[in-house]
């Protein structure tokens, strides 16, 4: 076969011609080249590969590169490993052992390298975990911020990803950002509210008022009482600034004066806030001064 003839073989195998029929004649559209595909490493595939690792487990030889690339092909298997997870420490025992087996079958162990094993695992499968950060991440910059806020950003372009999968990617990446936008956390834990107050008050002997109700949840439990962060500490600072300039009004400290720096502080009722027994208080009822301030306890 000639120069010639072989470059226009690999044309054909390359190129691609749109033609769309109108009546009897025949318009051409603009030529396109196919896709090649995604990138299928072979490692492993017909034969065991002979790799040689250290004693710290990193890979000397020049085939460290097609092991790198099979460990990226392993990031993008979606049935291995969901993209639903956020951080590779979330994956079960038993789908890393999955993982592990199905990358140490590829390998022709050497005898040298059998007492290193639990080294070398630890390194490959960081390097996947970096890997597969990574391939999470170039998803989410292609096919989920630009599309933040529009039906598109259900659609992923990658046909490897499966769509469930990626819608549930979708509800995960909300709620990373739903959290970023919290200003106020607290050091409540998974223990209730209400169980807080029952604590204290079985402890101290009273009912807490909103202000000891939220200095218990919203300071650490060391030695210092620190605030657990800079949003908790300055409305705890303004709280006792309200305080002080009420009592210096008043000439002495109450229940009332409390509840009324705290209200004053915080701002009116909105139907999200907890507020003491923190549950939804009715908008209607917590105005400053009012005889339905007490609601903000009750209602």
């Amino acid at each position: 076969m000639s120069s010639s003839e072989h470059f226009d073989s690999d044309n054909e195998n390359h190129l691609d011609t749109d033609i769309h029929g109108n009546g009897g004649s025949q318009n051409i559209g603009q030529t396109r080249r196919k896709w090649r595909g995604h990138d299928k490493p072979k490692w492993g595939k017909s034969r065991k590969e002979k790799i040689e690792f250290t004693k710290d487990g990193l890979c000397i030889v020049p085939k460290d590169a097609k092991l790198s690339r099979y460990l990226g092909s392993l990031a993008r298997t979606y049935n291995f490993l969901p993209l639903s997870h956020t951080d590779w420490r979330t994956y079960k025992d038993p789908i890393v052992e999955k993982i592990w087996k199905t990358i140490s079958d590829t390998i022709d162990w050497r005898p040298e390298d059998i007492p290193h094993i639990h080294k070398i695992r630890h390194t490959l499968l960081k390097r996947l975990a970096k890997r597969v950060r990574n391939n999470r991440a170039e998803l989410k910059r292609k096919y989920y911020t630009p599309n933040v806020g529009s039906p598109l950003r259900f659609m992923c372009g990658d046909d490897r990803v499966d769509s469930e999968q990626w819608r549930e990617m979708n509800k995960v990446e909300k709620n990373v950002e739903n959290c970023k936008q919290l200003k106020m956390s607290h050091t409540g834990g998974i223990k209730s509210f209400v169980r807080h107050l029952a604590e204290f008050e079985q402890k101290h002997g009273h009912t807490p008022d909103p202000i000891e109700a939220f200095n218990l949840v919203h300071k650490r439990k060391d030695k210092h009482k620190s605030w657990i962060d800079n949003a908790s500490e300055q409305m705890g600072a303004k709280i006792s600034q309200e305080l002080i300039g009420l009592v210096a009004t008043h000439g002495e400290e109450t229940p009332e004066l409390r509840l009324q720096a705290y209200v004053t502080a915080r701002g009116f009722e909105t139907g999200g806030r907890v507020r003491r027994l923190w549950r939804r208080c009715d908008t209607r009822h917590g105005a400053l001064g009012t005889a339905d301030s007490t609601n903000i306890f009750n209602s």
